[in-house]
């Protein structure tokens, strides 16, 4: 097991888990949107749009990742009508999605963002495995 593999973890969030998710995508819409949106638009964000989606908990879709056991990202995927917005957003929908005729959907992701994450663009925090090499898929071979 490598040392990254060791230090990272991967769960369904569960209900409890909730106000320390949302705690961390409000960090994350702050940190990540400030170079694009001024203080009061990311803040009407944050209070009327980004946050849990709780029917994706409820769901077992959304996922929490944790480094060295802290809360790093979160995020998840649906089956839901719904495009976006957490449980705040006016405009949502509950209705199944057909999986005969629509793709499930990537609802939502946010990660702990630190100093080095702003200088480096917001680039990935977790270590790349330099003895890995990118596997064609089978599809392009």
């Amino acid at each position: 097991m490598t040392l990254v593999a060791q230090a990272l973890s991967l769960r369904a969030a569960t209900p409890p888990d909730i106000p320390a998710l949302e705690a961390l995508i409000a960090r994350s819409a702050r940190a990540l949107s400030r170079a694009y949106y001024d203080a009061d638009q990311i803040e009407a964000a944050i209070e009327h749009v980004f946050g849990v989606d709780s029917e994706l908990v409820d769901d077992g879709s959304y996922f929490m990742a944790e480094w060295h056991g802290a809360l790093a990202g979160c995020g998840g995927w649906s089956r839901r009508a719904t495009l976006f917005g957490g449980d705040r957003f006016a405009r949502r929908s509950s209705a199944l999605l057909d999986p005969a005729t629509d793709a499930a959907r990537i609802r939502a992701f946010s990660s702990q963002s630190t100093r080095r994450d702003a200088a480096s663009g917001g680039r990935c925090f977790l270590p790349a495995n330099p003895r890995r090499r990118p596997q064609a898929s089978a599809a392009r071979r």
